[in-house]
């Protein structure tokens, strides 16, 4: 076929890499931009702020648990927050806000009122 392989002489898919670390790098060239790479390591599918020297998201590859600022989630989704402002999650559906959950604190959307617990 027209597979392409860059470490491979037999790519089985249109664009195989094959490495140690296999990654793909995205370097923007304006001032201040990280340089972000996506790829595999022994973490599982990874994108990491080479910038920062720090990993941002990773699919575990033996669980399948997903993980934003953990590169070891032990659950389904895994956040781990280490920044000093209150760390907050939320989910919304247009500009309304379903759920947030925020320090610990929990608001639910019940008929477009938000509760908190």
């Amino acid at each position: 076929g027209n597979n392409v392989g860059i470490g491979t002489t037999s790519p089985g898919r249109l664009l195989e890499l094959n490495d140690s670390s296999p990654y793909l790098s995205f370097n923007g060239t304006g001032t201040d931009e990280h340089e972000f790479v996506m790829g595999s390591d022994g973490h599982g599918f990874v994108v990491y702020d080479d910038t920062l020297d720090t990993y941002r998201f990773v699919i575990d590859q033996d669980s399948g648990n997903v993980g934003i600022g953990t590169t070891s989630p032990d659950a389904q989704l895994s956040i781990d927050y280490s920044g000093t402002t209150t760390p907050s999650f939320r989910i919304f559906s247009g500009s309304t806000t379903q759920l947030s959950v925020s320090g610990n604190k929990v608001g639910v959307n019940i008929i477009n009122k938000l509760k908190t617990y």
